[in-house]
């Protein structure tokens, strides 16, 4: 509203109460199942950082498979708990390994 006042013109704008739904959308479509996964991520970073990575990759698994806001991720949802069950098995098997 505040540009509006200054004089700028918005034509061809998304309208206020319509941003979260076209935002949405855009974060729905980028989001594919290998990316849940963060498999570039967890090979790449060292075994300081493979606890933060692989938690991270858990909560975004279930955090966005959950939801069934994401048509791939519910396509492959059998492949993501797999993929759950093992980074809590690497998580487990690390903190095993540490006492």
């Amino acid at each position: 509203m505040a540009r509006e006042l200054l004089g700028e013109d918005r034509r061809n704008g998304i309208p206020p109460n319509l941003l979260e739904y076209y935002f949405s959308k855009r974060v729905r479509k980028r989001l594919r199942y290998p990316q849940l996964l963060r498999e570039r991520e967890i090979a790449d970073c060292s075994s300081r950082c493979l606890k933060a990575e692989l938690l991270a990759a858990i909560y975004d698994m279930i955090g966005k498979g959950e939801t069934g806001l994401y048509a791939e991720l519910n396509e492959n949802w059998d492949e993501i708990e797999q993929a759950i069950k093992e980074y809590m098995d690497c998580l487990k098997e690390d903190e095993i390994n540490r006492q």
